[in-house]
C-alpha cells in the first residue's frame, strides 16, 4: 500500500523536532520531580497547619465552654444550699436571686422550681408562678438527680434566647425537693468567640443535643439561632466524640468539619452541647495547592523557555527546509503538480529525500496528464453515448408514430363501429408508449423516467382521443413523484391506458339519463410505503355489465402487466367503478 507522502513528511519533520525536544525533557525530568516532590511536601505542611489551627480555636472554645459549666453548675450549687429554699420564704428568695444576678450578669434570669415544676422564686420580682415542667432540662434533672443542660429556649421571663442550667435541691432524705435553674444569655456567648479565636475563612458553632444552633459565629441570615443542623451532619457528630473529616453539605459542597462533644455533667457520656469549626473544603486545601502550583508553574515555564531555545535553534537549521518539503507536498495535494521542493539535492540526508521528493513529484505529473487525457476520452464518449441514445428513443417515437398513423389510417377503410374501436385501442396502447419514449429523449436523463409528469400527459392524451369535449366529463390526475426505468415504465402506462380508456368509453355513454353530479374520472397514484406505491382508478360513471364475470382483452391485459410489475389488482363496483393496482418499486 502506498503512503500519502504529505503524511509521510510532515510527521518526519515533526518527529525531527520532536526528539530534540524528548532530549530536553529528559535532562530536566529529574529537577522537575524534585520541585514536584518539594510542593507536595509543602502542601501537606499547609493543610496540616490549617488544620491545626482550627483544632486550637476549638480547643479554646472548649475551654471557654467548660467555664462556662463550671461557673454555672458553681452558682446553682451555692443558691441550692439555702435554707430559705427548704421554707420556701419566697420574698427571701426572690431578693436574694436579684442579687445574684446583678452579680452574674451573663445570665438572663435565676428561677426556683419545686418538684413539680412550678416556679415559686424569681430573680425578676412579679414573674414566679409559672411552669418549667415541660422543659427538656427540668425533665433531664428529674429523671437523673444531676446537674443539667437545656436546649435553646426563650426565657418565659424576658423573652430573650437562653440556655437553661439546672440543678436539683436534694432534702433530708436525699430526694428532691427542688429544682435551681440559672438562664445563661446566648448574646454572651459574643465574647467566647471575640479576639479572633476563629481563624479567618471558619465558621464556629455551638449546637445543643438536638442539633439546633446555640449560636455561630458569623452568624448567616440563612441560618438564624434555633434552626436545625441538617441531619447528616449532626449524624457525623455523633459518630465520634472528636471529628475530623470531609461533609458534604446539602449544596453538594464539602467541608473539613473539627469537632467535640461536650457534657455538663463530668459523671454522664452523654453528649449536651456539639462545638465544631468548619470551613469550605478549599479553604484547607487551595493554599497547599496553591503552593504547589506555583512551583509547578516555575518548573513548567523553565521547561517552556527550553523548549522554545531547542526549537528555535532547531528551525534554523533543521526543520526549515523540511517545512520546503512539507509546503511542496501540501501544493501537491492541492492539485499543483508543477511545484518542486526548491532544496538542493546534494546537502546531506535532508537534500537526498528532496532528490526523491522532486522526482516523484514529476512521475506524478506525468501520470496526471496521461489521466487526463484518458478522462478527456471518456467523457467525449460518454457524450456520444447519451446522444445516440436521445436519439434512439426519438426514433422509437417517431416509429410508433407511423404506426399509430397506419392504425389510424387503415381504421377508416372498415364501416364495423366494433373494428375501428379495436383499431383505436391499439393506437392508443401504442401512443402510451411513444410518450414514454419522447419523455426519455427530453429527459436529462435516459435511465430513468419521470412518471409522475408522464402521467399527467398521456391521461390528458387518452381523455382527448376517446372523450368529446361538450360531454363535460372532468379529469383529476395527481401522482407523487416517482421516477421508473424503461422496462418498469411500459407496462404501469399501459395499464394506466387500458383503465382510464375503460372509464372514458364505458362510464359515460351518451344517450344515458343526466345525473346530478357531472361526471368525473380520478387517476392517483401515491407512495403507500416506503418500497410500494398504488395506483388508483375511478369514475363516477356507470357500472352496468362492467362488474360482471366476462374477461375482455383489456382486463387480460391488465392483469398480465400488473403481475409482470409483481403487483396485485382489485376492483369495485360501488357508485361507478374503482380500480386499485398496488405495485413494488
Amino acid at each position: 500500500m502506498k503512503r500519502n507522502p504529505v503524511t509521510q513528511l510532515s510527521v518526519g519533520s515533526r518527529s525531527v523536532l520532536a526528539r530534540l525536544l524528548l532530549i530536553v525533557l529528559c535532562a530536566i525530568t529529574p529537577v522537575f520531580g524534585v520541585v514536584l516532590w518539594t510542593g507536595f511536601q509543602l502542601q501537606r505542611t499547609a493543610h496540616e497547619q490549617a488544620i491545626d489551627k482550627a483544632v486550637q480555636a476549638l480547643m479554646s472554645i472548649e475551654h471557654q465552654q467548660r467555664m462556662v459549666f463550671h461557673s454555672s453548675r458553681q452558682l446553682l450549687l451555692s443558691l441550692s444550699l439555702w435554707p430559705s429554699i427548704d421554707e420556701r420564704n419566697h420574698e427571701r428568695l426572690n431578693d436574694l436571686l436579684s442579687d445574684q444576678l446583678a452579680v452574674h450578669g451573663t445570665y438572663a434570669t435565676i428561677v426556683i422550681a419545686d418538684r413539680d415544676g412550678l416556679v415559686f422564686a424569681s430573680a425578676h420580682a412579679g414573674t414566679s408562678g409559672f411552669s418549667v415542667a415541660d422543659r427538656d432540662y427540668f425533665q433531664r434533672v428529674m429523671e437523673t438527680g444531676r446537674f443539667s443542660v437545656g436546649s435553646l429556649v426563650a426565657s418565659r421571663t424576658t423573652g430573650s434566647p437562653v440556655v437553661p442550667f439546672a440543678l436539683p435541691v436534694l432534702n433530708e432524705t436525699g430526694s428532691i425537693d427542688a429544682v435551681v435553674i440559672a438562664s445563661y444569655l446566648v448574646d454572651d456567648y459574643h465574647a467566647l468567640f471575640s479576639g479572633g479565636v476563629v481563624p479567618p475563612g471558619w465558621t464556629a458553632e455551638i449546637i445543643d443535643r438536638n442539633g439546633v444552633y446555640l449560636f455561630r459565629h458569623p452568624l448567616f441570615a440563612a441560618t438564624p439561632l434555633g434552626t436545625t443542623v441538617h441531619p447528616s451532619l449532626l449524624a457525623l457528630l455523633r459518630t465520634a466524640p472528636r471529628v475530623r473529616g470531609i461533609w458534604t453539605n446539602p449544596g453538594g459542597n464539602e467541608e473539613y468539619v473539627v469537632s467535640a462533644a461536650m457534657s455538663a455533667d463530668p459523671m454522664s457520656d452523654h453528649a449536651d452541647l456539639y462545638l465544631l469549626v468548619r470551613t469550605p473544603a478549599e479553604t484547607v486545601f487551595l493554599p497547599g495547592w496553591g503552593i504547589v502550583w506555583n512551583l509547578v508553574t516555575l518548573a513548567v515555564l523553565s521547561l517552556v523557555f527550553a523548549g522554545v531555545v531547542t526549537t528555535v535553534l532547531g528551525r534554523r537549521t533543521i526543520i526549515r527546509r523540511l517545512n520546503m518539503l512539507v509546503a511542496a507536498s501540501d501544493a501537491i495535494a492541492c492539485g499543483d503538480l508543477s511545484v518542486r521542493s526548491g532544496v538542493a539535492h546534494d546537502r546531506g540526508e535532508i537534500g537526498a529525500v528532496a532528490a526523491a521528493f522532486d522526482a516523484m513529484a514529476e512521475a506524478l505529473q506525468a501520470r496526471e496528464e496521461a489521466h487526463d487525457i484518458a478522462e478527456q476520452t471518456i467523457s467525449a464518449a460518454l457524450t456520444e453515448k447519451e446522444v445516440l441514445l436521445q436519439e434512439v428513443h426519438h426514433r422509437v417515437k417517431n416509429n410508433f408514430q407511423i404506426v399509430s398513423s397506419l392504425l389510424r389510417m387503415q381504421s377508416e377503410g372498415f364501416d364495423d363501429d366494433a373494428v375501428r374501436a379495436q383499431f383505436r385501442d391499439a393506437e392508443n396502447r401504442i401512443r402510451s408508449m411513444a410518450l414514454i419514449h419522447e419523455s426519455l429523449y427530453q429527459s436529462e436523463s435516459t435511465a430513468d423516467i419521470d412518471f409522475q409528469k408522464y402521467l399527467a400527459t398521456v391521461v390528458q392524451s387518452i381523455h382527448s382521443s376517446n372523450v368529446d369535449s361538450s360531454s363535460g366529463i372532468e379529469i383529476d390526475v395527481n401522482a407523487d413523484p416517482l421516477h421508473l426505468s424503461l422496462d418498469r415504465a411500459v407496462p404501469l402506462a399501459l395499464i394506466v391506458n387500458e383503465l382510464v380508456s375503460n372509464s372514458c368509453k364505458h362510464a359515460f355513454v351518451p344517450g344515458d339519463a343526466p345525473s346530478e353530479t357531472p361526471g368525473r374520472i380520478v387517476v392517483r397514484l401515491h407512495q403507500t410505503d416506503r418500497n410500494r406505491f398504488e395506483l388508483l382508478v375511478a369514475d363516477n360513471g356507470r357500472v352496468n355489465g362492467r362488474a360482471s364475470n366476462r374477461v375482455g382483452l383489456g382486463t387480460q391485459l391488465v392483469q398480465a402487466l400488473t403481475e409482470q410489475l409483481n403487483g396485485t389488482i382489485e376492483y369495485s363496483f360501488e357508485s361507478g367503478t374503482r380500480c386499485r393496482c398496488r405495485f413494488p418499486v
